[in-house]
């Protein structure tokens, strides 16, 4: 069962950081700022 819940918690994270990924995209963020923003997020 803890496998189940794990698999499907890590599904649902993946699809919130993809819709995280497109609305930043979207407010005209390029591929260098989004780099900052990760390796920033990661420091934390």
């Amino acid at each position: 069962m803890l496998v189940i819940a794990r698999i499907e918690s890590r599904a649902a994270l993946t699809e919130a950081e993809k819709q995280l990924s497109a609305n930043i995209f979207q407010r005209g963020v390029d591929s260098k700022g989004f780099g900052r923003i990760s390796r920033n997020s990661k420091e934390s």
